[in-house]
């Protein structure tokens, strides 16, 4: 019941984001340190993120499905971290683009992220600020998954964070994935 509770507050956070006139609003996470792994991801900039507990740095993941979550197929990929216990995963890449402006631009412009194939029954935006960040989320949902995308950038590198998170699992790892965010520096 209560990792409901948290489902519902943290999506309702993200729905009042969902403003037409797409204006940015603070965002504030719960982090539980215990929920996160000890090492971090870190950027050559200093960007950094830590991963859930127990969602150990692999080399692969479901390669179809990770083409069709990443925003671009030549982003560069520089980390997957996958669930020990579950499938979740996450999945860190660079995008090419170095002007976060272009990309929101394309959010304004169509406002909603654009839709690839017929996988995503459900695709929502908003842009969010955390810390220093301006953070555009698109979260895109079907029968079987929900991913969490986070588009977000540190001096010249433009970032992607995709929390992929099984429909059936969500209240188990959700508490994790808002850890995970918050820990952003």
């Amino acid at each position: 019941m209560k990792a409901l509770t948290i489902l519902s507050v943290f999506i309702l956070l993200f729905i009042s984001c969902q403003r037409s006139d797409k204006k940015v609003i603070s965002a504030e996470f719960k982090v539980n340190r215990s929920l996160l792994s000890d090492s971090s991801f870190a950027s050559r900039t200093g960007f950094r993120i830590n991963p859930p507990k127990n969602w150990s740095k692999t080399e692969n993941y479901n390669s179809e499905l990770q083409n069709k979550v990443l925003y671009r197929t030549d982003n560069e990929l520089l980390a997957i971290y996958k669930s020990d216990s579950t499938n979740c995963a996450l999945i860190i890449s660079e995008l090419p683009e170095t002007n976060f402006d272009i990309i929101r631009g394309l959010l304004d412009k169509s406002n909603s992220y654009p839709i690839r194939d017929s996988i995503w029954t459900n695709v929502q935006s908003s842009v969010f600020r955390y810390k220093t960040y301006e953070i555009i989320q698109i979260v895109s949902q079907n029968s079987n998954l929900i991913v969490f995308k986070l588009l977000t950038h540190r001096l010249s590198e433009l970032y992607e964070l995709d929390y992929i998170i099984p429909r059936s699992e969500i209240n188990i790892n959700m508490q994790s994935v808002e850890s995970s965010i918050g820990s952003l520096n």
